[in-house]
């Protein structure tokens, strides 16, 4: 495995997927979060509707918070436990990123696992799509890829995870 340059130093897809293990492959993570365009407008359900509409104030804290998870705690996972995974944008709903294939799989799980757990909420859940190609696969080519495998995966319902083809619910990828 070559080794990484120094912290703010270039890297190159090449040097990139050399950290992949086995295949020296890129994987390409785009991920995108579920139903938050309808609950901007209808707001979220409740078990008892008597309890209240959601107000602005409460709408507003409900994107100020899902951008935080997406520039705040994916931002912390990048810079921590995968670090030669690297973000094109995460902020708002949704993310880009590149890393080597295996380290990708890894973190789309993590984030996965880390936003349920962070929304505590079945109507809030999050799509993904990777794309695993060499090391000269065109980014914006790859990123069209992925784009279009998280549109896979919310046509079979959302809440699930598009890869090599196949599209998986979050508890099927999870077993």
């Amino acid at each position: 495995i070559k080794d990484i340059p120094d912290i703010g130093q270039p890297v190159t897809f090449e040097l990139l997927a050399a950290q992949a293990a086995g295949r020296h492959y890129l994987g390409f993570l785009k991920m995108d979060a579920d139903n938050m365009g309808m609950a901007m407008v209808f707001g979220l359900k409740r078990e008892k509707p008597e309890l209240g509409r959601d107000t602005i104030s409460r709408l507003a804290t409900l994107s100020r918070q899902v951008e935080w998870f997406f520039s705040g705690w994916v931002q912390h996972l990048l810079s921590t436990k995968f670090q030669n995974c690297y973000a094109d944008f995460s902020g708002g709903d949704d993310l880009f990123v590149v890393g080597p294939w295996d380290q990708v799989l890894e973190l789309a799980d993590q984030i996965e696992t880390d936003y349920y757990e962070y929304t505590v909420n079945d109507q809030l859940t999050i799509s993904a799509g990777i794309v695993i190609a060499g090391d000269s696969y065109p980014i914006s080519r790859a990123a069209e890829d992925a784009d279009e495998a998280v549109e896979t995966s919310k046509k079979w319902g959302r809440d699930r995870i598009t890869l090599l083809g196949d599209t998986l619910t979050w508890d099927d990828w999870h077993v």
